[in-house]
């Protein structure tokens, strides 16, 4: 049987936080985007760690609200969280997104540019690369857009994305993704 989540507006997740000191704020996005920009007061455990934090999570009585970007994770980190036994859950419709947009108060933090965006601007550059020298030079150049189209394919096939893993290494990601739990996906699940 599925399960119906329930979803709280930003306005009254934020009257529940404020009246209730049982009441915790989830926020299961990666480090980085907590980072970036957090409802203040707002634990972050990344939905790919909540399976390991379910027994402390459950142990500790709280209710919890669960928040992510827009709604999407937050609804997925909802059902891990009730198949392992923990019930006083909500969602927080729209996530930070709608958080914000509803003049909630947030903290912003340092503004990165996700792995994601990373790889797709350097994938495109490849390729565009990769067809003027082929045009311009010689058409064994058209091999590079070749080897950037078979990584984009394994990349989505496998779920994970080499270009991603020599992009975390780059002096200005290292520090952005230093703490991360990330298996080396640069997909974001919104």
């Amino acid at each position: 049987m599925d399960n119906i989540v329930m979803a709280v507006s930003p306005k009254e997740a934020f009257d529940s936080v404020s009246n209730d000191k049982n009441t915790l704020l989830l926020d299961v996005r990666t480090p980085m985007e907590y980072d970036e920009k957090h409802i203040d007061g707002a634990v972050n455990i990344p939905i790919d760690a909540l399976a390991g934090r379910a027994g402390e999570l459950a142990a500790a009585g709280k209710k919890y609200i669960i928040v992510c970007r827009s709604g999407h994770r937050a609804s997925l980190a909802y059902e891990k969280l009730v198949s392992s036994g923990i019930r006083d859950l909500k969602v927080l419709d729209g996530g930070v997104e709608r958080w914000e947009k509803d003049k909630l108060p947030v903290v912003k933090g340092k503004q990165f540019i996700s792995l994601e965006r990373q790889v797709r601007v350097i994938a495109g550059i490849l390729i565009l690369l990769g067809i003027f020298l082929s045009w311009a030079v010689g058409p064994l150049y058209v091999v590079l857009p070749l080897c950037v189209a078979f990584g984009l394919i394994h990349a989505g096939v496998t779920d994970s994305c080499c270009m991603g893993l020599l992009l975390m290494k780059l002096p200005y990601n290292k520090n952005a993704y230093n703490k991360t739990s990330a298996s080396g996906s640069c997909c974001s699940r919104l």
